[in-house]
């Protein structure tokens, strides 16, 4: 009994602990920047600093955290961050390496994306199969959808209106028959708008999930290299999970985990 006790304890204190580091990084300004990848700033005088740091992450916290500064560049080989206070500052190609420039703005979607809560979307005027359009979805820096609530479903359902077409979703059962799961995330979909009778693998060949306007855009298992047009997810996430991607010195963190970031890739 005593040990239930304890256990029941430490969780109520794991619990709490949760609850107030979100409360208190809510009530933090956010910190935005756009990212540009294979780029990175040539010192000149109106560099700040030049520093080791971790990761990419904890360079753009620092940034966060020195009011003058514009931009920030991060080597992924040397783990060399550069922070610049020009918002135009001399860099150069280089592979492995990215820039990220800070933004005081509101976030919003690049240009052909549409913004929904925290998230931003590309419906597709292409058509390809399942395969390719993840790979498109990959290269924008982007996933094929997941969709995780009926207030997302029905944003994407009242979009996906407009183009009168059936549109491919993240979602895939061919590693294991039944088993459906995101693609990018591996996780189990638990959320689901399935048509009547779906999904049923017709002829043993259908394992990738289509939003379809056969059924009034419910849900269908469809074969993979079927055409379609698809729907790309470039989530804007305040990362909360920081504390589990920036290395720790010794019992101490870091002292630039006290900014809440958002970066978001830089589209053309």
């Amino acid at each position: 009994m005593k040990s239930w006790k304890i256990i029941l304890s430490i969780v109520r204190s794991v619990v709490l602990f949760l609850f107030m580091f979100e409360f208190c990084l809510a009530k933090l300004n956010i910190c935005n920047l756009i990212k540009t990848n294979d780029r990175k700033i040539t010192p000149s005088s109106s560099t700040l600093k030049i520093e080791t740091a971790p990761s990419s992450m904890a360079c753009s916290i620092m940034c966060c955290n020195l009011e003058s500064c514009c931009y920030a560049s991060y080597d992924n080989k040397t783990r060399q961050c550069i922070l610049d206070e020009s918002c135009c500052p001399q860099s150069e190609l280089t592979g492995d390496a990215l820039m990220m420039k800070k933004s005081t703005g509101s976030l919003q979607c690049q240009n052909g994306w549409l913004k929904n809560e925290n998230n931003c979307y590309f419906f597709s005027n292409d058509v390809m199969n399942w395969n390719d359009a993840k790979s498109v979805c990959e290269s924008y820096g982007s996933m094929l959808v997941e969709v995780l609530s009926s207030f997302e479903l029905d944003f994407l359902k009242a979009t996906a209106t407009v183009y009168d077409s059936s549109f491919w979703l993240g979602g895939t059962d061919i590693e294991k028959e039944g088993d459906w799961i995101w693609s990018t995330s591996q996780t189990d979909i638990t959320f689901n708008d399935w048509h009547v009778g779906q999904p049923d693998n017709w002829n043993d060949q259908e394992h990738c999930l289509l939003m379809t306007l056969e059924f009034n855009l419910e849900w269908a298992d469809r074969s993979c290299t079927d055409i379609n047009r698809f729907i790309c997810e470039k989530s804007v996430v305040l990362l909360l999970d920081v504390l589990r991607k920036i290395k720790m010195t010794g019992t101490r963190l870091k002292w630039w985990l006290y900014v809440p970031v958002v970066i978001r890739n830089h589209i053309d």
